[in-house]
């Protein structure tokens, strides 16, 4: 019975609290839902007319969309240039951090995931 209670489905919103971590990483479904609030909702709201005066956000999340967006000075630009056929996270994170170093940008990658570092490291000594 409780794991079925794991495995059961949630209409997740931005008002309810979150169900407990099991729930939401036992069950893909959730997982999407989660995923596509966290990237969504910052970006349909006034969080990123301030908080991109200074700074450029990219966000990518492949099961939300296949084209990552990036806010620049309060303005949503599809970046085309950035779509990938990869799901890894992984992958997509890293050809982000590369893409902004090679346009001259300075870039910071917040991740504990340590398959990131070594791709970093290792595109950085190339």
């Amino acid at each position: 019975m409780q794991r079925a209670r794991l495995n059961l489905v949630h209409k997740l919103t931005q008002e309810m609290p979150a169900p407990a971590k099991p729930v939401i990483l036992t069950n893909t479904k959730n997982k999407i839902q989660l995923n596509a609030m966290l990237v969504e909702g910052p970006l349909n709201c006034d969080y990123y007319t301030n908080a991109t005066q200074k700074h450029t956000l990219t966000t990518a999340l492949v099961v939300v969309s296949d084209v990552p967006v990036e806010i620049v000075d309060s303005v949503r630009i599809d970046r085309h240039d950035l779509c990938s056929t990869h799901k890894e996270t992984d992958i997509i994170i890293t050809q982000h951090a590369i893409s902004c170093l090679l346009s001259g940008k300075c870039g910071r990658v917040v991740c504990n995931d340590t398959d990131v570092i070594v791709l970093l490291v290792h595109f950085y000594h190339i």
